[in-house]
C-alpha cells in the first residue's frame, strides 16, 4: 500500500511523491503512524533516502479492524494527504 501526492519541500515541488507507511506502533490509547515519503516511486525502488518523514498520532479506536488499511484511510483525512491517491501497484507488498 502506498499513496501518491504532490508536495513542496523547501521550495522543491514533488508532483508524484510516494508516501508509504513504514510502521504503526500502538499503545493502550493511541496509534503512531510512521510515514516515509520518497521523491517518486523510482526513488523508493532505488532505495533512496526519504525526502520527508513524519509521525501521525491517532486514537487507536479509529484504526479498529485491519490496522494498515485503516491507517492509510486515516492518512487520507490528514493535512497534506487530502488529494493523495492510492498507488496502483499490482502487489503492494513489493513496494
Amino acid at each position: 500500500m502506498a499513496l501518491i501526492r504532490s508536495m513542496n519541500i523547501e521550495g522543491v515541488e514533488y508532483e508524484a511523491a510516494y508516501s508509504r507507511v513504514l510502521m504503526v506502533r500502538c499503545d493502550k490509547q493511541d496509534a503512531y503512524i510512521f510515514v516515509n515519503t520518497y521523491a517518486d516511486i523510482d526513488a523508493r525502488l532505488r532505495e533512496d533516502f526519504p525526502i520527508f518523514q513524519e509521525e501521525i498520532v491517532v486514537p487507536l479506536s479509529k484504526l479498529a479492524g485491519e490496522l494498515f488499511p485503516n491507517a492509510y484511510a486515516h492518512l487520507k483525512t490528514q493535512a497534506g494527504f487530502e488529494m493523495a491517491t492510492d498507488h496502483p501497484a499490482a502487489d503492494p507488498a513489493d513496494l
